[in-house]
This record gives structure tokens, C-alpha cells and sequence, in this order.
């Protein structure tokens, strides 16, 4: 069970404030598909609920963020789209969720995230790919990860003492595909 899982990883743990970093959360607690178990999750654990990464549609996130059953909703602009994506993170606000999109994908990914974001209030950071998520933390994962970060756009955001810098070029902000 989820419940006991996160109180054997978290014990005695005090939620962050709102202007500390997040240092933990727990992703897709329960599973999209089960809101009853979020919900009772959110509120019996200080660790924060963050869920969303499978929804696809602005009402799918209504039914989470009405419930409160999140502390930080996760839509991906490339599964819901600008609009809705935009949407979301404006009803999620209202109901003071924060926002931290799943972002695992590519340099086009992570840069309409982070433009995305940086017109939201509730935006806080953006889940970012791992070399283990290429599978092979050798030669070839490190390989792909740095064709997607890297040499995918001629202008990658840049990665600054653990923060994403703004992009300043016109569009995502990352120039032309090479």
C-alpha cells in the first residue's frame, strides 16, 4: 500500500513551506486511475502528492484538483497541449497545487515547459531527464541523452548551479534543429 510505504521512507518529515524547495514527493502514488487512494494519500502524509504525467485532457486534472487530492499537479505540454496545459496550471493555482510538469523527453520538451512555466505563478521546476532513462547509464545512454538535451536544437537551455536559465531567443528559444 502507498500509506505505508511513504510513512516508512518519510517518518516524523514536515512538509516544505511555500517558499522552501520541494526535497521529496511522491509521484503517481496510487495511479491516475484510483482518486479515492490520492486523496486519502494528500491528506494523511506530510510528503507532497504529485500526479498527472498519464492525464491528457483539462477535466481528467479538474476531478484532482477539485478533490485537492494532489499537492503538485504534473501535466505534459506535449500530451495536453499549450492550452490545456495553460489551463490546468491556472485552475491548479486557484486551489493553491503547485505545478511541476513531466518533463522526461527531449531539449524541444523541456523548453516549452520551462516557457510555459515562466508565465505561471505556481510553476516550480520541471522534472528532468536522466541518463537512466535512456537505459544504459554507459556509452549509449549517455550518448542519447545528449543528442536529446544537447545536439537535438543548435541552442540548448541552459543548466546553471542546478537551476534551467530562461531561454532567450525568440520561439521555445532554442534556435533552429541542427
Amino acid at each position: 500500500k502507498p500509506l505505508t510505504i511513504i510513512r516508512a521512507m518519510h517518518p516524523n518529515r514536515r512538509p516544505p513551506g511555500p517558499t522552501q524547495p520541494i526535497r521529496s514527493r511522491l509521484e503517481q502514488a496510487a495511479g491516475a486511475a484510483v482518486m479515492g487512494e490520492e486523496v486519502g494519500l494528500a491528506k494523511a502524509v506530510e510528503v507532497k502528492i504529485a500526479s498527472g504525467e498519464s492525464l491528457t485532457t483539462t477535466a481528467q486534472f479538474e476531478a484532482f484538483i477539485n478533490r485537492r487530492a494532489l499537492d503538485i499537479v504534473q501535466p505534459d505540454a506535449q500530451q495536453i497541449g499549450i492550452t490545456q496545459f495553460d489551463q490546468v496550471t491556472r485552475k491548479a493555482e486557484k486551489a493553491g497545487i503547485l505545478c511541476v510538469p513531466h518533463c522526461p523527453w527531449s531539449a524541444l520538451a523541456i523548453a516549452a515547459h520551462v516557457n510555459l512555466l515562466a508565465a505561471e505563478r505556481n510553476g516550480v521546476m520541471v522534472e528532468y531527464p536522466a541518463p537512466g532513462l535512456y537505459g544504459d547509464n554507459g556509452p549509449v545512454g549517455n550518448q542519447a541523452l545528449l543528442i536529446h538535451l544537447q545536439k537535438l536544437v543548435e541552442k540548448p537551455i541552459q543548466l546553471k548551479d542546478g537551476f534551467l536559465q530562461l531561454p532567450t531567443l525568440p520561439g521555445l528559444g532554442v534556435g533552429g534543429f541542427v
